[in-house]
C-alpha cells in the first residue's frame, strides 16, 4: 500500500493505493493522524479510487477516521459503492454511541 499525501490550501487529501489490509493499515492510521496534525482546521479527504482490496480491520480504520472528520472519496462504480457502504457504517456506529451515551446520561 501507498498513501500520498496532497497538502492543498483548501484540504488535504490522502491519496492511497494498494491494499487496505493487514499489515498495511497501521500506515494509513499513520499517515491520518500526521495529517490532523499538521493540517489543523482544513478538512481531510482520503481518496480510495486505486485501492485494489479493503479488509475488515482496514473497514474498521477507515469508519473510524469518518468518524473523526474524514472525507471518503473514490471514482468508479465498486469503489463508489464501497465508500458508500462505509459511510453507512460509519452513521451507524456514531448512531450506536448516541444511543450508549444518551442510557449512560440517565443512569
Amino acid at each position: 500500500m501507498r498513501v500520498t499525501v496532497l497538502d492543498g490550501k483548501a484540504e488535504q487529501m490522502l491519496t492511497v493505493e494498494g491494499k487496505v489490509a493487514e499489515p498495511f493499515v497501521a500506515e494509513l492510521e499513520s499517515a491520518w493522524e500526521k495529517t490532523r496534525q499538521d493540517g489543523g482546521s482544513r478538512p481531510t479527504v482520503i481518496d480510495l479510487t486505486e485501492v485494489t482490496r479493503i479488509d475488515r480491520k482496514g473497514e474498521a480504520a477507515l469508519v473510524a477516521m469518518v468518524a473523526e472528520g474524514a472525507r471518503l472519496t473514490a471514482k468508479g462504480i465498486y469503489w463508489e459503492y464501497v465508500v458508500k457502504q462505509l459511510l453507512n457504517e460509519a452513521r451507524m456506529a456514531r448512531a450506536r454511541w448516541h444511543r450508549a451515551a444518551a442510557r449512560v446520561q440517565k443512569i
